[in-house]
C-alpha cells in the first residue's frame, strides 16, 4: 500500500506540477464524456448531484445537503485510502498466499489509470463548463476545495492533478477490495459489504461532483485489464523462485 501510494502521489506531481494537462484539452474530454452518456441515456449525474442537495429524511433522521455532502467528501477522500489499506492488511495476516495478486493488481491499474491521465485527460463534473442537461446549462459546484497555501511547484499545490477523472481510481480501488473480501471471506455481512461499497463509492463520486459515472466504467475496464496482468506477473514470482530454490547441478 505504500508503493500504491507512493506511486499515485508521483503520478499526481508528474501530471499535476511538472507535465500538466491542457486544461482547454481536459474540459473538451469531459464534455464529449457527457455527451456519451446522453446519447445513451445514462446521463444522470445532475439529478443524482441535485437530488443530494436537498434535504431529505431517513429512518426518521434529518438528512441536510451540509451533512450528506460532508458524508460523500469523507468517504472521497478517507474511506477510500483506509478500506484498502484494512483489506491489504487482512490479506496479509490471513490470506498471505494472496496478498501479491492483491499488491500486484492495485499497482498495475494505478500505471494503466496514470496512461489514461496521459493520453485523454478528463475534467471532473465541477470543473467542467459548458454541460447541457435537458436543454439547460447545468453547473456542478466544487464540494471539496483544494486547500489553498502550502507546499507549491511552479505555480500549483504540490503533487494535485485536477484532470484525473479518466478511470476513477476510486472505483477501480473499490472494485477490487470487494473482489478480494467476495472471494476471500466467509462471514455474511462483509460480502454484502462488499457488494455495497462500490455503489457507495459510486454516489460519493458523483455528489461530490468529482467522476462521471464513465469515469466508473473506464475504471472497471482498467481493472479488467490488470487482473490477467496481476495473475501472470504472480506466476511469473512463483515460477523464479522455484527456478532459484533448484540446487546447482554438480559438474
Amino acid at each position: 500500500m505504500v508503493i500504491v501510494e507512493i506511486f499515485d502521489a508521483g503520478n499526481d506531481i508528474v501530471r499535476g506540477d511538472i507535465f500538466p494537462p491542457n486544461p482547454a484539452q481536459a474540459i473538451d474530454n469531459a464534455r464529449q464524456v457527457a455527451h456519451f452518456e446522453a446519447a445513451h441515456g445514462f446521463f444522470v449525474e445532475p439529478d443524482l448531484y441535485t437530488y443530494f442537495q436537498h434535504t431529505h429524511r431517513v429512518l426518521g433522521i434529518s438528512l441536510t445537503p451540509d451533512v450528506t455532502v460532508g458524508i460523500a467528501n469523507n468517504i472521497y477522500a478517507f474511506l477510500h485510502i483506509a478500506v484498502p489499506v484494512l483489506v491489504a492488511g487482512w490479506v496479509f495476516a490471513r490470506h498471505r498466499d494472496r496478498f501479491g495478486l492483491l499488491r500486484n493488481a492495485l499497482i498495475i491499474t494505478g500505471l494503466l489509470a496514470f496512461v489514461g491521465y496521459m493520453v485523454y485527460p478528463v475534467a471532473p463534473p465541477r470543473l467542467t463548463t459548458g454541460l447541457l442537461y435537458h436543454h439547460h446549462v447545468f453547473e456542478f459546484h466544487n464540494t471539496m476545495p483544494y486547500p489553498k497555501g502550502g507546499i507549491r511547484l511552479n505555480g500549483r499545490p504540490l503533487g494535485y492533478n485536477p484532470y484525473a477523472a479518466m478511470p476513477s481510481l476510486h472505483i477501480a480501488w473499490a472494485t477490487i477490495v470487494a473482489a478480494t473480501l467476495i472471494l476471500l471471506s466467509r462471514n455474511r455481512l462483509v460480502r454484502i459489504f462488499a457488494v455495497i461499497y462500490p455503489i457507495i463509492m459510486l454516489l460519493a463520486i458523483v455528489v461530490t461532483a468529482n467522476h462521471y459515472i464513465m469515469d466508473g466504467v473506464g475504471s472497471l475496464i482498467a481493472v479488467a485489464l490488470a487482473a490477467p496482468l496481476a495473475l501472470a506477473a504472480g506466476r511469473l514470482g512463483r515460477t523464479r523462485r522455484k527456478l532459484r530454490s533448484l540446487p546447482e547441478s554438480v559438474p
